[in-house]
């Protein structure tokens, strides 16, 4: 019996791939280096596995015995003599699956990415002082080397929803991260009034038409703009990007009313309008 047949013997614990029940194999589970010190790292742990295992595609496994699932990381080889005697790969434990998406896709509740595992880390304070005197939290999002997430995304993780702020990268470990702002409370019920032509001469107003009811995503504009569109209008502190289905109103206008705040900006995407209001 040669080493790498002797570390075999340890591989007590069965893992399936998350997404194929059929697909299992056997391995070892240790403490990560950093597992002892407060922050990201702490929860994660190493899979040791036999050079002859293959890890699943889509990198997301469960371990048999006690039901828990874990994002698989990069390969690492331990050697002995020129070979390799064992495979090991960082772990990051998820309980959670993200309903991942753009806010059209949010407000519809359809075409959402709805099968993806995801970790959130909160790393930092986003400030908007000229509006607040509180902060926003910023997180960094980290899920399977497979996925692939638009950087303008809205994540729904349990009852929290994040912005994607920055573009999706591989780190050290082989997971994929982003940087996430979370938002507060974005989800709103609105009354959109728009003023329609023919212009009446006696009122001297153009007569309102109220749509109540309906749906809108919120959140500040700090966070959803884009200075290349034509209508760009410069952000003040307190603006707020509305986000409303075509469904529910046809034909948004510069100079509408949401609630109390006034329409200065119209975005077209597709199938709802992002509308930058004061």
């Amino acid at each position: 019996m040669d080493l790498r047949d002797a570390a075999t013997f340890f591989d007590r614990e069965v893992f399936q791939d998350y997404f194929d029940s059929t697909v299992s194999f056997s391995g070892q589970i240790g403490t990560f280096a950093d597992s002892t010190r407060s922050g990201p790292a702490t929860p994660r742990r190493v899979l040791s596995i036999s050079p002859n295992v293959t890890i699943p595609a889509r990198r997301v496994i469960k371990m048999v015995a006690s039901g828990r699932i874990f994002l698989v990381g990069i390969l690492n080889e331990d050697y002995w003599e020129d070979t390799v005697i064992r495979e090991k790969y960082p772990l990051i434990p998820v309980e959670n699956q993200a309903e991942i998406g753009t806010v059209g896709e949010h407000l519809a509740d359809s075409g959402l990415s709805t099968d993806i595992f995801m970790f959130t880390s909160y790393v930092r304070r986003v400030f908007l002082e000229a509006e607040s005197s509180s902060f926003y939290a910023g997180y960094e999002t980290y899920f399977s080397a497979y996925e692939t997430i638009a950087n303008d995304s809205v994540i729904k993780l349990g009852t929290d929803y994040f912005r994607i702020k920055t573009h999706q990268s591989l780190d050290g470990a082989g997971f994929n991260m982003c940087e996430a702002v979370m938002l507060e409370d974005p989800w709103a019920t609105v009354t959109y009034t728009s003023k329609v032509a023919p212009y009446d001469p006696v009122t001297d107003a153009y007569p309102p038409t109220t749509h109540a009811g309906l749906a809108a995503f919120v959140e500040p504009t700090r966070f959803n703009f884009l200075v290349t569109y034509p209508a760009f209008e410069k952000i003040e502190p307190g603006d707020k990007t509305i986000s409303i289905l075509k469904s529910d109103i046809t034909v948004a206008k510069v100079g509408d009313t949401i609630d109390t705040r006034k329409v200065l900006a119209v975005r077209d995407l597709d199938t709802y309008w992002a509308l930058h209001c004061r």
